[in-house]
């Protein structure tokens, strides 16, 4: 049986966290989430050392990418 479909614009901790409650209240839902930059999961509090440059590249921020979502919560994310 086909879930409920879903589409979430935008990734990182907002969009992620809903698709992943939505996914704990309705486990058949098929959902995809677009995020514009390519970062669907990064660590906010980490951007300040970003700035100072004590952190060389935002890449060391990402804390989880698109097949984390689907392999591990069944969440499209591109």
């Amino acid at each position: 049986m086909v879930g409920q479909r879903f589409v979430i614009i935008g990734g990182v901790a907002a969009g992620m966290s809903a698709a992943s409650r939505i996914m704990s209240l309705l486990p058949e839902a098929q959902i995809t989430v677009f995020e514009r930059s390519g970062y669907i999961s990064f660590i906010a509090c980490g951007m300040p050392y970003l700035i100072a440059d004590t952190v060389k590249s935002s890449d060391s921020l990402a804390a989880y990418g698109p097949e984390f979502f689907r392999e591990q919560r069944n969440i499209t994310a591109s």
